[in-house]
């Protein structure tokens, strides 16, 4: 641009151009799915919030669950055993697996959150990461190898995770959204920044749900 007050021409810096035409509208695209995608699920779970509990449905918690497991793997086009919801427990000590559903209903079901797993170092650093070299991260192999009825299993090759933060700011759990296949190629395409966000924005609003479901004797 021309600065006319000395009149020589200098050049915009890359961070203050402006962007071509379209791309704002296309990094808008994925927060606006995602804006739509809660918007639908927080409407359906302040119904089950207010039911009384002499209304509210056998299996309230997993039926939530599902229908969170199910709107992540949509969102992020993975399986459903490819998601993974783990909520705090004796006073944040402990990490439990709420999804999948059969790890949650399994025995071998939590870990401390000092155990070399991405979800512990997720809680105790309260920030979100992502690996798309999994094999060279230290992690909770043993989840890996339970067997889910009609699915083989599968290495993780790839991993997102976010924790999830209650309005106090104290982490409540974490949210695990993964790739699995025999090799990081056929796992599909590597996690992003935008990923990242995406996760993060979906667990901010969810949060707060959660431990309003979860029961005591989670």
């Amino acid at each position: 641009m021309i600065d006319r007050r000395k009149g020589d021409r200098r050049t915009t810096p890359p961070h203050l151009a402006k962007p071509p035409p379209g791309v704002l509208e296309r990094r808008k695209g994925p927060r606006r799915a995602l804006d739509r995608l809660q918007q639908e699920l927080c409407q359906e779970l302040e119904v089950l919030a207010k039911l009384p509990p002499s209304q509210a449905p056998a299996g309230l918690f997993e039926q939530i669950l599902t229908r969170i497991g199910n709107y992540l793997a949509g969102s992020f086009q993975v399986g459903d055993d490819e998601v993974g919801v783990l909520l705090a427990k004796d006073q944040g000590r402990l990490l439990r697996f709420a999804y999948p559903l059969e790890l949650y209903r399994g025995k071998l079901n939590f870990f401390p959150i000092m155990a070399p797993s991405v979800a512990g170092q997720v809680v105790r650093a309260k920030r979100g990461i992502f690996h798309n070299d999994m094999a060279a991260v230290p992690h909770l192999h043993i989840y890996e190898r339970i067997l889910v009825p009609g699915r083989p299993p599968r290495p993780i090759q790839k991993m997102l995770a976010v924790p999830l933060l209650d309005p106090d700011g104290r982490t409540v759990g974490v949210f695990e959204v993964s790739r699995k296949a025999s090799t990081p190629g056929e796992a599909g395409p590597d996690f992003s920044a935008l990923d990242l966000l995406k996760l993060t924005d979906f667990g901010g609003v969810l949060a707060a749900y959660l431990v309003r479901f979860t029961p005591q004797d989670f």
